[in-house]
C-alpha cells in the first residue's frame, strides 16, 4: 500500500489504527476532540483536517518527521497499539488510505500539520515505542 495520498477527506477527520481493525466495534475512537486537532486512544488516533468541501489535503505516512524548516508543528503525539504490526490511515468511514509496517506492538505517533486548526498538509510520522 502506498505511504502518499491527496484527497478531500470524509468529514475531515482521519483516523490512524493498526491494521486488523477494520469494524467501527473494534476501534475505540475518541469520543470528542475536545476543541483540538488530534485526539487519542490506545487504538486511534483522530486527526481533524481542513474542511472537506474547501480543500484537499496531503497525507503523508513516515518513519521520518519532516526537517525544521518544512513549515509543520506538531500537532500531537500519543502511543498506539500495533499487534498486527501495520499502521494505517483510514477515512472515517474506515477506506484505508495509506499503509506503513512498523517493527514492534506498541507505536508512538507524532502529527505534524502546516495548519493549526484546519490543516491541508499533514505528515504522520510513526516508530516503535520504547520498552516500557
Amino acid at each position: 500500500m502506498k505511504t502518499h495520498v491527496r484527497l478531500a477527506v470524509p468529514n475531515s477527520v482521519l483516523l490512524v489504527t493498526d491494521r486488523a481493525l477494520d469494524d467501527l466495534s473494534e476501534i475505540d475512537i475518541p469520543e470528542s476532540m475536545q476543541g483540538r486537532l488530534v485526539a487519542s486512544t490506545a487504538s486511534c488516533v483522530a486527526v481533524g483536517t481542513a474542511v472537506e468541501c474547501e480543500a484537499t489535503v496531503d497525507i503523508a505516512l513516515t518513519e521520518c518527521p519532516p526537517l525544521a524548516n518544512a513549515g509543520l508543528h506538531c500537532a500531537g503525539e500519543s502511543t498506539l497499539r500495533t499487534p498486527h504490526r501495520e499502521v494505517v490511515v483510514r477515512t472515517i468511514h474506515l477506506l484505508p488510505l495509506v499503509a506503513i509496517a512498523v517493527g514492534n506492538d506498541l507505536t508512538d505517533v507524532q502529527v505534524w500539520v502546516n495548519h493549526p486548526t484546519e490543516p491541508d498538509r499533514i505528515v504522520i510520522a510513526v516508530r516503535p515505542a520504547p520498552s516500557r
